[in-house]
């Protein structure tokens, strides 16, 4: 790999620039740690598709409901007392929205812009601002906390916008060939596109932010060692696939594992069908810990989920499992 640097913006990122790029550049250079670098770039992109998603979501329930609030006149009446408990009194800012209309002239439909007025209504907890869902970029660096897979991100775009010259960049979308299916070609490129602008604010990240970086690279540098071993990691590794499985007869498989509900329930002995219904429940209320296959073959799962994000379910399944087999018979 070449040790030269070649920057979009002769300015530095930081005061000690160089040490930092070449920080980045070993934690790529490591054992797996290229592979596992794309693997969390894929990761965030998924987050954040889930993200826009429910984002999506929830501006569409919104629309749908302040429609309702315009067409019935009691949930306009601020004198009456509120539907159900918890919902406010909010106004609904002044719009335009596009319909369709009939044109009698030559009879055809059209669309047209019409303007809305403002409106208070009542609304329920769920549909306030202030419970909107938000989406940043992890670039420039935010005040919130950052996923595992953020913080990978944003090491991969500076990497990438530094090492310009380098043959192998992380990129994991340049790595591989856009998939067939239109659906999953429109989310590779939009994936591929955030990256690109992700690369864009990485020239432009002021000193001042020396020390999320600094925090940021301790965080990825930690999640390496877990995730690709070195060193006495590695021969106890080897030591365990000479000798074969514990006593136990079953590998149980690290936090960052990505299994099936099947694989799930084989490895921690609990009943398939349970687990399923619980982690489709948790699934619904959870934007990260879990992957979507799309392009799975019939015979593959449609969803895989981190073991360390769902260990939980299982330890409470486990514990319904063990106290039913406890219980006496009952008595006919």
């Amino acid at each position: 790999m070449p040790s030269d640097l070649e920057s979009h913006d002769p300015k530095f990122l930081f005061p000690d620039d160089t040490l930092r790029l070449n920080r980045i550049r070993l934690l790529v250079s490591r054992p797996g740690g290229m592979e596992r670098f794309r693997q969390k770039c894929l990761e965030w992109a998924e987050e954040r598709r889930r993200r826009i998603e429910k984002l999506h979501l929830w501006d569409r329930a919104r629309l749908k409901h302040e429609a309702r609030v315009r067409r019935e006149p009691k949930l306009r009446d601020e004198e009456q007392r509120p539907p159900r408990p918890g919902w406010e009194f909010v106004y609904y800012r002044r719009r335009m929205e596009r319909r369709r209309v009939w044109r009698l002239s030559d009879r055809k439909e059209t669309s047209v812009l019409v303007e809305l007025e403002g409106v208070e209504g009542w609304t329920p907890p769920r549909l306030l601002l202030s419970q909107r869902p938000e989406y940043e970029p992890p670039l420039p660096f935010r005040k919130r906390l950052l996923t595992i897979a953020e913080k990978y991100i944003v090491l991969s775009a500076i990497y990438d916008a530094r090492f310009i010259k380098c043959v192998d960049l992380i990129n994991p979308w340049e790595a591989q060939s856009p998939p067939k299916r239109k659906r999953e070609a429109n989310r590779f490129y939009a994936a591929s596109s955030a990256f690109d602008d992700l690369i864009k604010k990485a020239v432009e990240i002021p000193p001042s932010e020396a020390s999320s970086f600094d925090a940021m690279a301790d965080d990825v540098e930690a999640d390496l060692e877990k995730a690709v071993p070195s060193g006495d990691a590695d021969i106890e590794r080897e030591e365990a696939k000479a000798t074969g499985p514990s006593n136990s007869g079953r590998s149980v498989p690290d936090d960052d594992s990505h299994m099936s509900p099947a694989q799930l329930a084989k490895v921690f002995r609990v009943p398939a069908d349970p687990l399923r219904t619980r982690l489709n429940r948790w699934r619904a209320q959870n934007l990260m810990g879990w992957i979507e296959n799309p392009d799975r073959a019939p015979h593959e799962p449609k969803y895989v989920y981190r073991v360390g994000s769902v260990r939980h379910i299982i330890a409470s399944l486990q514990a319904t499992s063990e106290s039913t087999s406890e219980r006496p018979p009952r008595k006919k």
